[in-house]
């Protein structure tokens, strides 16, 4: 399934498996995911919506593949995988919503992982 198409509870889920993450959905609105860390610590989870939370799996994504989150981040802002770098790809990149920032970790990080 592509990530443009997923909701919001849906892609969450894919990205903490993923990564690995103990999750499970809170029964009552607003449905965050509560993931359990390595250390023991939890914490709320809601990247499609919080840009605290897509930046811990930004970093993940950039440091599995550079070059593969940039391209997808730039398919996630609604432009082409080969526009090249321009000042509009550039700043949609820079506005991008927490849930296109996801949607880029998402298609990195299945990329980079071979879950194909």
């Amino acid at each position: 399934m592509r990530a443009k198409k997923m909701t919001d509870q849906y892609l969450t889920s894919q990205l903490a498996d993923l990564l690995g993450f103990e999750y499970f959905e809170q029964e009552a609105p607003p449905h965050n995911f509560v993931i359990k860390r390595e250390d023991g610590s939890s914490d709320w989870f809601t990247p499609c919506s919080e840009y605290n939370h897509v930046k811990e799996l930004e970093n993940k994504a950039l440091e599995a593949d550079q070059i593969g989150y940039l391209a997808n981040l730039t398919y996630a802002t609604g432009h082409s995988y080969h526009e090249g770098l321009t000042y509009d790809t550039a700043e949609s990149m820079l506005r991008a919503t927490p849930r296109q920032r996801a949607e880029a970790v998402y298609m990195t990080l299945k990329e980079a992982l071979g879950h194909e």
